[in-house]
Parts: structure tokens; C-alpha cells; sequence
């Protein structure tokens, strides 16, 4: 993967590998999988440009717009506070959001992750605390890259 430079080293993650490549995601750079034009479902990867960590309210209003303008929107809440905060948001909508489908993702290695979120097919997979995770070394790198490496197709967003 090709890196952004701006004073802090970004995680690898082996399954993307070629960019970055624009994209109206607003303070993210975007990571092209190879073999882009051949594959029927390609993937991207979206992480936080230098300097950016996006709120949890821009991350939350990002997916939720995805969802209500019609795109299958999952998210992985890495922590216990995001995935309290993630529900709280949720349930104080006047009402459901339909296509945005919210996932338990604390560190739990003996789970298969290609087999969980592998066959579902989704337009948007947020992983809610991976970047900020792997900047604070909370998570581990192997574990991120496995949740990466199974989501099948879409845009995977590292917030």
C-alpha cells in the first residue's frame, strides 16, 4: 500500500494495495484494491487523511445518510463505548434506520470474522475505532486486517 505522508505511520494492511485515489469522503484517503476493473465486487479502503480523526458524530451522520440515500451501511463497533454510543444514537432517531445494519466487534479472536461478514454483502463496512485503535496500539494490527480481509466488496472505512 502507498502511504500519505504526514508525520505518522498508518498500518499496512496487505489485502489493499494500490492508491490512494480520490473520493468524496471528506477527510479520508482512499486505497484501491489490485485488479480493481476484474473483480465484479471491488473493495477500498478508506482510512483518516494526515492529521484527521473524524468525530463520532461526522462518522455517525456519514453512515446513517449512506443508509437513508439507499446503501447497505455495516457497522463494527471495535470498543464497548463505541457500541454504546453507536446504540444510544440509534434509538433516539424518530425512526429506524433501515440498510444500516450495527455489529458487536470487540476484540474477539476466536470469532470468524470472513464467515460473519463475509456472505452478507454490504456498500459501506465502517469499522468504528480500528484506526484509532491501531494509532493507540489497543488493537492489534492482525486483528484489524482480519475484520478487513473479510469483508467481501464495498468501500471499508477505518474511523
Amino acid at each position: 500500500m502507498h502511504h500519505v505522508s504526514c508525520g505518522r505511520t498508518p498500518p499496512t494492511f496487505s489485502s489493499l494495495g494500490s492508491g490512494p485515489s480520490p473520493h468524496p469522503l471528506f477527510p479520508y484517503v482512499v486505497y484501491v484494491e489490485p485488479g480493481l476493473a476484474a473483480r465484479r465486487s471491488p473493495r477500498q479502503l478508506a482510512i483518516p487523511s494526515c492529521g484527521t480523526v473524524p468525530s463520532f458524530d461526522v462518522v455517525f451522520g456519514l453512515a446513517v445518510a449512506g443508509a437513508i440515500l439507499g446503501r447497505s451501511v455495516l457497522v463494527v463497533a471495535m470498543t464497548e463505548l463505541f457500541l454504546l454510543r453507536w446504540q444510544r444514537q440509534l434509538e433516539g432517531l424518530a425512526r429506524p434506520v433501515t440498510g444500516l445494519t450495527l455489529v458487536d466487534g470487540r476484540f474477539r479472536p476466536s470469532v470468524d470474522w470472513k464467515a460473519c461478514l463475509g456472505g452478507v454483502g454490504h456498500d459501506v463496512a465502517l469499522l468504528q475505532g480500528a484506526w484509532t485503535g491501531s494509532l493507540a496500539q489497543s488493537l492489534s494490527q492482525g486483528y484489524i486486517q482480519a475484520l478487513v480481509d473479510a469483508v467481501s466488496a464495498g468501500l471499508i472505512v477505518l474511523a
